[in-house]
């Protein structure tokens, strides 16, 4: 009896999941915070199949997300500062903390211990030049995106 005991606490704590969280534009508080089955499939898939899950709206595929929980996408998503200055803004992720630069259905999960984040962010165009990109758009919460 204590052999099956110790065999089913060992399996129960080693549940494989990656987790999944969705930053959105006026808030650090996550819109979602999941725990996604592992099995060492990509970032791009392990995000569609966590929205389709959860039953979030978003355009997008694996290899992108252009749109979720509302957020715009085209000219909607662009903030005029001054004639040569803008944001543009559109989701980004990182996987364990690392933004690769490359698509989500080229990055795989390694591990069950994975931290898959998409944040929506925004890349600054000043006087001819892309000054950054993926910036955290919670740090600013721009008025046309969080005011209601």
């Amino acid at each position: 009896m204590k052999k099956i005991l110790l065999i089913i606490t060992f399996f129960s704590l080693n549940v494989s999941a990656v987790e999944v969280s969705f930053i959105g534009p006026c808030s650090l508080e996550p819109l979602l915070k999941v725990e996604h089955k592992y099995d060492g499939a990509s970032v791009g898939l392990i995000t569609v199949e966590t929205l389709e899950k959860e039953k979030i709206e978003f355009i997008g595929s694996q290899q992108g997300l252009a749109s979720a929980f509302g957020t715009p996408t085209g000219k909607e998503a662009m903030e005029i500062l001054g004639p040569d200055e803008i944001r543009a803004y559109g989701w980004c992720f990182s996987l364990n903390g690392f933004s690769p630069a490359e698509y989500p259905h080229r990055v795989q999960s390694h591990s069950n211990s994975d931290k898959i984040e998409w944040l929506f962010g925004y890349a600054h165009y000043k006087d001819g030049q892309w000054l950054s990109q993926c910036d955290p758009a919670h740090l600013i919460a721009p008025d046309f995106l969080c005011k209601e």
